[in-house]
């Protein structure tokens, strides 16, 4: 069953700006460690020195369908962060042109557990794609 959420409430922008000023490791540490809410070690930026803040327009899509990333990305606002929760699926769940029309709509950036295609192109375009 899919469930598709239309009313996401986002943070206000002077929030997402203090949060841009600071490491991840320094609001983990603030939020407290009992928690889960850092993402898996093993996900890293597709290209040096990438940073990634925004409201997050999660995605969890079956394997190897990406209509779901789709669908997503007509949510998006500017500054969103689409999260994909793959699960280490093999079939690519973005690539190039999706990734044009997300720098099209101004979507901050795409953190993914999953399978991309066209890396050295997204990475040469500086979109902020963090992949595990």
């Amino acid at each position: 069953m899919r469930i598709i959420v239309r009313n996401i409430r986002r943070p206000q922008n002077a929030i997402i700006e203090k949060f841009r000023l600071l490491s991840v490791s320094t609001v983990y540490e603030a939020i407290g460690k009992d928690t889960k809410v850092v993402m898996d070690f093993s996900i890293k930026p597709r290209a040096a020195g990438m940073k990634l803040a925004g409201p997050a327009i999660t995605v969890q899509p079956y394997p190897a369908d990406n209509i779901t990333v789709h669908r997503a990305m007509l949510l998006a606002q500017p500054g969103d962060v689409i999260v994909v929760a793959a699960h280490g699926s093999l079939g690519a769940m973005r690539g190039a042109q999706m990734t044009y029309q997300a720098i099209k709509q101004g979507i901050a950036g795409v953190v993914i557990d999953g399978a991309i295609r066209d890396a050295a192109e997204i990475r040469e375009m500086g979109f902020p794609c963090l992949q595990k």
